[in-house]
C-alpha cells in the first residue's frame, strides 16, 4: 500500500509538470513595437530615386506573423512573438557575377526588418538590415526630411558606428522612420537615393 501511494504521488507530480511545461505564457509585441513594420503590407512597391536619376525598386515579398513553440524547459514559460518582413529588390542594385556567388550572397541583396517581444515588461528592439547593412537598438531619433516629405522619428545607422556591414559593403548608410520605414540609403559610392 505505501508503494501504491508513493506511485500516486510520483504520477500526480509528473502530471503537474507534464500539464505546466505545455502552458507558456505567449508574449505579445505592443502596438507601439508593430508601428516598426505596420508600414509595409505584402507586395507593396518602393521606389528609390537618386540625383543621377538612378531608380530601385522593391517589393515586400513576405511577412510572417509568429509566436515560438512552447519548451519551458529549454527556453522558459515564456514564447517569443515575432514580426519579420522580407523586401526585395526587382534586380539586385550592385553586380553579383563580380563576388563569387554563394547560398549566403542573395541574402545581402534585400531589406528585412524583424521585431520579436522576448521580454514582457520591456519594449521590443527591431533588427534592421538594409542591403547589408544591419543595425540594431536604435536609439535618438530625430526629424528628417526627404524632398517634400518631413519624418518625426527617423534613425540614423552608420556601417562602423551604428551598423555592421556584411556582404557587398553596398552602403555606407540609411534612414529609417519608425512610422514609414526606409526612408533614405547612401552607397559606398556616395549615391544618396531617397524614397519617391
Amino acid at each position: 500500500m505505501k508503494y501504491f501511494l508513493k506511485t500516486i504521488k510520483n504520477l500526480i507530480w509528473l502530471s503537474s509538470i507534464f500539464i505546466y511545461s505545455c502552458s507558456c505564457e505567449q508574449l505579445q509585441l505592443s502596438n507601439n513595437d508593430k508601428e516598426w513594420i505596420n508600414c509595409y503590407n505584402l507586395y507593396d512597391t518602393l521606389i528609390f530615386k537618386s540625383k543621377f536619376n538612378n531608380y530601385d525598386t522593391f517589393f515586400v515579398s513576405s511577412k510572417r506573423d509568429f509566436h515560438e513553440e512552447c519548451n519551458i524547459f529549454e527556453k522558459g514559460e515564456h514564447t517569443n512573438h515575432t514580426i519579420s518582413i522580407e523586401i526585395r529588390p526587382t534586380k539586385c542594385p550592385f553586380d553579383l557575377d563580380k563576388f563569387n556567388r554563394s547560398s549566403i550572397l542573395p541574402n545581402y541583396c534585400l531589406i528585412e526588418i524583424e521585431i520579436t517581444k522576448k521580454d514582457k515588461l520591456l519594449e521590443a528592439n527591431p533588427n534592421i538590415m538594409v542591403l547589408g547593412l544591419e543595425a540594431s537598438k536604435p536609439h535618438n531619433s530625430s526629424e528628417f526630411s526627404v524632398g517634400k516629405y518631413k519624418y518625426h522619428s527617423c534613425y540614423f545607422f552608420e556601417s562602423g558606428k551604428s551598423a555592421r556591414n556584411y556582404g557587398m559593403e553596398y552602403l555606407q548608410s540609411f534612414y529609417w522612420d519608425k512610422y514609414a520605414g526606409l526612408v533614405q540609403y547612401k552607397t559606398s559610392k556616395n549615391e544618396i537615393f531617397e524614397l519617391l
